[in-house]
């Protein structure tokens, strides 16, 4: 369908539904810095449903198994794609997401729709600040496979073929929003959408083929493996005609086999307390805004705050806490793991320490809050620029009782869940043993959350 000429805007109907589904809403443009260049960033605002992220930010990983139990499936996220895994609901709030599903039907939540891959079939979701909703069945048999829902469109429905894709916009979609070279061609769509521009199109599967999997092959290198292989048979499936060398250098060349890492890398796996923002550029830059986050580090990675950067080795497990004007950084795994770089100063972190970085110097709310944490030792020092860094053991098994981000580590669901909550545990006997000579902690109870103020009566 042609894009229409009228000005387009998101109906109230379907802000509702967006606010109900648990997804962060976009941030406002003044929000989103750099949004007219090409290293597009999007603010994410953590709701308690959807507080389960993972961060694509090196180009190179990937989801390979099941999510929470959920579809077996492989997935590959680009540069600065950012996913929630809540319960089994997957929601993509940014970037863009190769999906090759497994032998359940899997449910994705997007922006302004929500998408159902039947099994077996790979698809393609992207989204970006600013920018249409796409959604390509890229591989699969020959039938309606994928289903889109308009968010706030009761009982309207929109099937996918395997080489057919849509286009969803809440404003007017310009002429051209393709880029990626391929041949497009107009395809009947059966109605419209009202509040949304929409447009369905058809393109060449084995095209794109030719240049996805070379991408897929050439950022990550797992040619060889069972889960590349399915994504292989998927693309290619029903293709009558493929050229020789449709896949050159693929898992059949031996040279690249031998390039297949043992193990295929992660994300970044995130847990974060409602309310927490964050952002994630294009190229992959994390920023913390404000919040508390707690990071399982599948490769080693740099986050950005407001007073400093945080790098992060493959295994870490760290706790991180960004308010106005301080940032806490605690480390819950082995030496070395958490490093900070302040005014050009690096400082490496043990298990059972952190680093307190304020731009003011630190008061006693500051270095003992009211957060049920047990800490000891604390030494703040003064850098030449006027930011204090504080110093501290704490408790990590007060944090793991107390923290609000580390719910999930408290009460586990899923397998890596328990196996995270029995490695922190495991680590905090080996701290606690090691350091018991310094003392005891000293914790504040935690705050009890604002109580409303009780109705006034009226007057006689």
């Amino acid at each position: 369908m042609l894009p229409t000429k009228r000005s387009l805007k998101p109906s109230l109907c379907a802000l509702l539904s967006w606010f109900c589904s648990g997804l962060p809403l976009p941030a406002a443009a003044s929000d989103q810095p750099g949004a007219a260049t090409a290293a597009r960033s999007e603010v994410i605002r953590v709701s308690e449903r959807r507080s389960n992220l993972l961060l694509f930010n090196s180009g190179d990983e990937i989801i390979t198994g099941t999510i929470d139990g959920g579809s077996q499936l492989f997935a590959w996220g680009s540069s600065g794609t950012t996913l929630s895994t809540d319960q089994g609901r997957m929601g993509l709030h940014t970037g863009r997401l190769l999906v090759d599903n497994g032998k359940q039907p899997l449910t994705i939540g997007a922006r302004l729709c929500s998408i159902r891959i039947n099994p077996g079939v790979t698809a393609v979701i992207e989204q970006h600040p600013q920018q249409p909703v796409r959604i390509m069945v890229v591989g699969g048999p020959s039938k309606p496979s994928l289903r889109v829902k308009p968010l706030g469109k009761v009982g309207r429905y929109i099937w996918l073929l395997p080489g057919e894709e849509l286009i969803l916009s809440d404003r007017t979609l310009p002429e051209a929003v393709d880029s990626d070279r391929l041949e497009r061609h107009a395809a009947p769509l059966a109605e419209d959408i009202p509040g949304l521009d929409s447009r369905k199109q058809s393109f060449s599967r084995e095209d794109f083929a030719r240049q996805e999997l070379a991408r897929v092959n050439a950022a990550i290198k797992v040619s060889g493996t069972a889960a590349y292989k399915r994504l292989e048979e998927h693309l290619l499936e029903d293709i009558d005609r493929v050229s020789s060398d449709l896949l050159p250098e693929t898992s059949s060349s031996p040279a690249v086999a031998a390039k297949a890492p043992a193990k295929a890398r992660g994300p970044l796996h995130m847990l974060a307390s409602g309310g927490s923002e964050l952002s994630q550029q294009a190229d992959g830059a994390i920023r913390l805004r404000t919040g508390s986050f707690f990071l399982d580090a599948n490769h080693n990675a740099k986050l950005e705050t407001n007073l400093g950067e945080i790098l992060i080795d493959d295994g870490a497990l760290l706790s991180v806490q960004v308010g106005s004007g301080s940032t806490r950084v605690s480390a819950l795994s082995g030496p070395g793991d958490v490093s900070l770089l302040v005014d050009k100063h690096k400082i490496t972190l043990g298990p059972g320490q952190e680093a307190l970085i304020t731009d003011h110097s630190p008061t006693a709310e500051d270095t003992t809050p009211k957060d049920g944490i047990g800490r000891r030792d604390a030494h703040p020092k003064r850098s030449d620029s006027g930011i204090f860094v504080t110093l501290a053991d704490f408790s990590m098994v007060s944090m793991i009782d107390s923290a609000d981000h580390l719910r999930l580590v408290r009460r586990p669901r899923s397998a890596r869940e328990r196996q995270l909550l029995q490695h922190l545990l495991k680590t905090a006997a080996a701290v606690e043993t090691l350091t018991r000579a310094k003392g005891p902690y000293r914790a504040l109870p935690k705050s009890a959350p604002s109580r409303p103020s009780e109705p006034v009566s009226p007057a006689a």
